[in-house]
């Protein structure tokens, strides 16, 4: 696991394999804001994502490896 934070992972994600193996947990900043603030971005906030509506289980944590190799 490799945490990056700021734009810099954002443009990581947005040029990974679609391989199912990148997980960006982006908020309003990368994919709402900086659309309006920038005029060239290195990525397009519609069409390099997808969402992930996957849910945990009430009593699972995110924090816990095994639960999440399951989600796949």
């Amino acid at each position: 696991m490799e945490n990056v934070t700021g734009a810099g992972g954002v443009n990581r994600v947005a040029k990974a394999a679609p391989d199912g193996y990148t997980l960006l947990m982006g908020g309003n900043s990368a994919l709402a804001l900086s659309p309006s603030l920038y005029d060239k971005l290195s990525y397009d906030p519609v069409r390099n994502f997808a969402p992930d509506l996957t849910s945990l289980h009430r009593g699972e944590s995110a924090h816990d490896p095994s639960v999440m190799r399951g989600m796949g």
